[in-house]
């Protein structure tokens, strides 16, 4: 009778163990899928392709203390130029370049050769540069002025396949150029909550974008301005995974707890 009796609770105890297993491993798969429809970019567009999605525009980039500026002058005749030329095939790195730069001071200028003083902080690149030019044309005529920024970098963190910080050369950045940089997201990013960090005066605002949408192109974020962060946040999925070692160890715990539970019972009758 105590052998049927604890024949019967070892098969309950199995069919427990069982079930919860099943469970416990269905939770980890179903968690570990990633479903297509949550990789699909502006999924609302995604079937047309002659679609047109609106695109906010683009402000321009205002000047700030602690930018360096890349200004160059382009002539017929280098001789013209004197002291302002400077010879690009030397080196086009962003190191080189840095050193080439002219970094505006915290009084919001920049020292130029002969000119002095230039107040930038504040100005547009377009307005900067017009601004040099005036100047310049006081000296040397026939020239033409370049101003680009040099410190245009923007972070890229998460659930992307190279996370860093990437200089961008163009004037104008948005989301999908810093996302391509990075190698694009992973199979494990939440593309609903994507969070765009940008410093403005003394606050720093985020910004959260879902890309299965088309609407957040039509936000201003979706234009990057230099320093912006970009945080990929993980699926929930991400997650599970990550933690399924530590519920394969827990599974296990309670696997051995049963087993001795029962070994117990079998001495004390």
């Amino acid at each position: 009778m105590y052998l049927c009796k604890l024949t019967i609770e070892f098969k309950d105890v199995r069919r427990i163990l069982l079930f919860a297993t099943f469970a416990l491993i269905t939770t980890i798969l179903s968690s570990c899928c990633v479903k297509y429809k949550n990789l699909v970019y502006i999924q609302d567009k995604y079937e047309n392709a002659s679609d047109t999605i609106a695109t906010s525009k683009n402000q321009e980039i205002v000047l700030r203390t602690g930018d360096n500026l890349y200004i160059n002058l382009i002539g017929a005749n280098i001789s013209d130029l004197g002291i302002y030329y400077r010879d690009d095939r030397m080196g086009s790195t962003r190191e080189f370049l840095a050193l080439q730069g002219y970094m505006i001071d915290p009084e919001g200028n920049i020292k130029f050769p002969m000119i002095g003083d230039v107040k930038l902080a504040g100005l547009t690149l377009n307005e900067a540069r017009d601004l040099i030019q005036s100047k310049i044309d006081e000296y040397i005529a026939n020239v033409v002025v370049a101003v680009r920024l040099l410190n245009y970098d923007i972070t890229v963190l998460g659930e992307v396949a190279r996370p860093g910080t990437y200089t961008f050369t163009q004037r104008e950045v948005n989301l999908f150029d810093a996302l391509g940089m990075a190698g694009d997201c992973t199979p494990n990013a939440d593309r609903q909550r994507v969070i765009i960090l940008r410093k403005e005066a003394e606050n720093t605002k985020a910004e959260t974008l879902n890309l299965l949408h088309s609407d957040f192109v039509s936000n201003p974020y979706f234009w990057l301005k230099p320093n912006d962060v970009i945080y990929v946040k993980p699926t929930r999925s991400k997650t599970v995974a990550a933690n399924s070692p530590l519920l394969s160890v827990i599974l296990s715990s309670l696997s051995v707890t049963a087993t001795l539970i029962l070994y117990i019972s079998y001495l004390k009758k």
